[in-house]
């Protein structure tokens, strides 16, 4: 955030912030209507703080300014850009065209916030007005230029600021954290830019009640317990995946770039991390083995409608129909909890002989039900 200008004298003086994050509001180009591409139109909203001294002013006062910048055809911007003319700055104008967004607005006398209106096009000379148009129409390179100021331990060097940033037309502004908030700011403003005289007395309601403060003090109880719960929750709920990740990770080692199947990745797809009961509920009861930590579960048909055949006239023997097999073995591994789960699923299919036979494996690899 930029302090941009200061105007008037005691008891009256006004003090404007700009925010250096800018905001892209020109209208996007209809590739439709040509005429329209040859000047497009630039459109930059730029948020404006000013705190004021006077009793009857406000204590603060919050607007996003809509400012039209220089327009250019597609043409002129892609010969900026690849002339480099873009790190030029654009030019302090005779008077700025604007318009207020929205805002908001808080008095010394009340700690209320009140909504501002919206209003129309109009265009000011002024030289508050004239330095937001070099924020809002500089943005980049006023962000470029506040970044450079400062040194290798994060510390501003006010000449490397004001070198930076007097081409912007903007050397004699200041920079202030963008992180406060508006009543900060306005504290802040009075504390250090006006140290002459003392803040008045800001107004923030009426005392509280015992009972209001019992009530306050129980709700910011339930807020914390809320927060600590919530927190528990994000917690809990970051410790889970990341053993998600740990299992995952240790079965792709397991598998160790093992090829699969299209029906291997199909099934791997949706029983990966299901549980030793997933697979027992869904399958059913299966042959079960284990070997260095890791458990096996097999399931397996098969389908045989093969005969024997023999000439009696030659005495040549052969075996007609088909024999098919399908196996299943489920791969598991235990994770972070102890509790064993799917991290592979091996898939063997045979079949030899001619004719019709039963898809054994079409049942065997359906995606589990849950």
């Amino acid at each position: 955030m930029v302090l941009i200008d200061q105007q008037g004298v005691t008891p009256n003086r006004v003090i404007t912030y700009a925010d250096a994050f800018v905001h892209d509001e020109s209208p996007l180009p209809v590739l439709s209507n040509l005429s329209a591409l040859k000047e497009l139109e630039s459109i930059k909203r730029v948020r404006l703080t000013m705190v004021y001294e006077a009793l009857d002013r406000p204590f603060w006062m919050q607007t996003r300014l809509d400012i039209r910048c220089p327009s250019l055809s597609l043409e002129r911007r892609s010969r900026r850009a690849a002339s480099g003319d873009d790190d030029q700055p654009t030019r302090m104008p005779e008077a700025v065209l604007f318009r207020m967004h929205d805002g908001r607005t808080r008095a010394k006398n009340s700690p209320d916030i009140t909504p501002l209106a919206s209003a129309e096009w109009q265009s000011s000379a002024n030289e508050t007005m004239k330095r937001a148009y070099q924020v809002a129409c500089n943005a980049p390179l006023v962000t470029a230029a506040i970044n450079g100021s400062f040194d290798a331990n994060n510390v501003l060097i006010p000449a490397v600021y004001r070198e930076r940033m007097s081409p912007l037309g903007l050397g004699e502004t200041l920079v202030v954290p963008s992180s406060l908030l508006q009543t900060e700011l306005a504290e802040l403003t009075w504390s250090k830019m006006w140290p002459d005289v003392q803040m008045p007395s800001i107004s923030h309601g009426a005392p509280l009640t015992e009972q209001e403060r019992l009530a306050l003090r129980q709700r910011i109880e339930e807020a914390q317990r809320n927060l600590e719960a919530q927190k528990a929750a994000v917690l809990a709920s970051l410790e889970e995946q990341q053993a998600e990740f740990d299992f995952r990770d240790e079965a792709a080692r397991l598998r160790g770039g093992r090829h699969t199947s299209k029906t291997e990745a199909d099934m791997l797809m949706a029983w990966q991390g299901k549980s030793e009961r997933d697979v027992v509920v869904a399958m059913g009861a299966p042959q079960v083995s284990e070997a260095a930590g890791i458990r096996f579960l097999a399931y397996g048909q098969d389908y045989d409608s093969r005969y024997f055949v023999q000439r009696v006239y030659t005495g040549h023997s052969w075996v007609e129909g088909v024999y098919r097999s399908c196996n299943i073995q489920f791969v598991l591994i235990p994770d972070g909890r102890r509790e064993f789960r799917v991290a592979d699923v091996v898939v063997t299919a045979f079949k030899s002989g001619d004719g019709w036979s039963p898809n054994l494996c079409a049942e065997m690899t359906e995606a589990p039900r849950s």
